[in-house]
């Protein structure tokens, strides 16, 4: 297939309807229609911020596509030490998504580069709070892991964006590329809501909504 926005319905079926329908948001679906605050951040409704990137979209020309993987986060990556190098294999790719945005496997890649990938290795870590009241909420996270783990993960983090920033020729390309993770942290926000794990589903929220106020205010 090829597909010129790989983003929109993506967000659209694992954020916005999981918010509508999961269990473990039944406190929170207010969020959907009322403005509120990420990490300190004003944050607006977040069915007018999926508005505004809708909009953004069908309005910007189309990108030249490339064969993607459509999986590439780092589980699917195998390395092996070959002489004084190294060699790489990736695994399992997504044939659904076959030629799209060059920018759509990055965001894959740094949605477990981010201080999300921590959910997928120590739950324990994983802090969060929601709180929500008739007028506002207010979502906050942060990660209680080893300083020494966590510099190592802020490296690859590094050395992934140094490795990308070549690409990255204009404010559009950064905002499709927040756009680009903030579709993979929904992936695994759904995941998590149908799992039933409501810590885990609100900690892969505020990454998400992190990542698509990064678009908002990106320019």
């Amino acid at each position: 297939p090829h597909i010129q926005d790989p983003y929109s319905k993506r967000l659209q079926t694992k954020l916005i309807e999981t918010l509508e329908t999961a269990a473990v948001f039944r406190d929170e679906v207010q969020v959907l229609k009322k403005a509120g605050k990420v990490g300190g951040i004003p944050c607006p409704p977040i069915k007018d911020m999926m508005q505004e990137i809708c909009e953004w979209l069908s309005n910007r020309p189309d990108e030249p596509l490339v064969l993607a993987h459509g999986d590439l986060h780092l589980k699917n990556i195998l390395v092996r030490r070959r002489g004084a190098g190294y060699s790489f294999r990736f695994i399992d790719p997504n044939s659904a998504i076959g030629f799209t945005d060059p920018l759509y496997d990055i965001g894959k890649l740094l949605h477990w580069a981010e201080e999300l990938g921590w959910s997928q290795i120590d739950e324990d870590s994983c802090e969060v709070s929601w709180t929500c009241s008739p007028t506002s909420w207010s979502l906050s996270a942060h990660i209680n892991a080893p300083m020494s783990a966590e510099q190592r993960r802020q490296r690859l983090e590094s050395t992934i964006m140094k490795l990308v920033k070549p690409l990255m020729k204009s404010p559009d390309d950064n905002r499709r590329l927040q756009l680009s993770i903030a579709a993979a942290h929904a992936g695994l926000l759904h995941l998590y809501a149908t799992a039933g794990n409501s810590k885990m589903a609100r900690f892969a929220t505020y990454y998400t909504l992190r990542s698509l106020l990064r678009w908002r205010m990106a320019t």
